[in-house]
């Protein structure tokens, strides 16, 4: 299914603004760029068939830091691995035709697993939790 001109502008805007955090994410402290995304996420300005701007923004912020060789210390990962997996093995269970409308709904559950992540991870660094702000 081919792209018009209007989602091939917000591909572009939105890959642009991700290069930019990715960048961001990369040279600035996580305090920065993690406080950066928390306030983009609530202006879903972008959606596409694969997900609004903030999904994308979320794993180029968790890409940058892993590449940048921070700790990771992900709180709750055998609960959300136990979670993916029953959901999937109950993917079994449904048609075909809507395999790709919960692979939807897998990445959205997984990229709020990662903006969850960097909220802990983030409160975890800092002495008081409210130095965040």
């Amino acid at each position: 299914m081919p792209l018009d001109a209007a989602a091939q502008n917000q591909l572009t805007i939105i890959l642009i603004l991700a290069i930019l955090l990715f960048i961001a994410a990369s040279a600035l402290p996580q305090k920065i760029a993690t406080i950066a995304l928390l306030v983009l996420i609530p202006y879903q300005t972008i959606e596409t068939r694969f997900g609004s701007s903030s999904v994308v923004l979320a794993f180029v912020v968790f890409i940058a830091f892993l590449l940048k060789g921070d700790r990771v210390r992900l709180p709750m990962l055998p609960i959300v691995l136990l979670l993916l997996f029953w959901y999937s093995i109950s993917m079994a269970l449904m048609h075909p035709s809507t395999y790709m409308q919960h692979a939807i709904y897998m990445f959205a559950f997984l990229s709020a697993f990662i903006v969850f992540w960097l909220c802990y991870d983030l409160t975890t660094r800092l002495p008081k939790p409210s130095n965040i702000v």
